[in-house]
């Protein structure tokens, strides 16, 4: 498995300000420990994020630990990503998503 340090696994966010810290834009990837998606979803974006590693923070987010944060971006299903820039949300991608799709929006993103 490759690991890079804009990868950060996030299992309680205690404040908004833990998300928006970094000036970097951000991919936010909401999934659950239960959910297999999520997990094949996480290693894909781990191989496609990673030539971006400076140029972009990678967040997961547990969404059964985050209901407050669950809530305020009004995440209904995992896995959701959400690509965020300046505290606004500027696209995001719901459940099964090919890999292709995936790095297509990622590179349109961080133009």
């Amino acid at each position: 498995m490759i690991e890079f340090n804009t990868i950060y696994n996030v299992p309680k966010i205690n404040s908004e300000s833990e998300i928006n810290i970094n000036p970097l834009p951000s991919l936010m990837v909401f999934g659950a420990e239960w959910s297999a998606l999520s997990h094949i979803l996480t290693q894909n974006i781990i191989e496609l994020a990673f030539p971006y590693k400076d140029k972009l923070k990678v967040l997961s987010i547990d969404v059964d630990k985050n209901s407050e944060i669950k809530e305020k971006y009004g995440i209904r299903e995992v896995p959701t990503l959400l690509f965020v820039k300046k505290e606004e949300i500027v696209d995001y991608l719901v459940g099964a998503v090919p890999k292709q799709v995936i790095e297509d929006k990622l590179i349109e993103f961080i133009r």
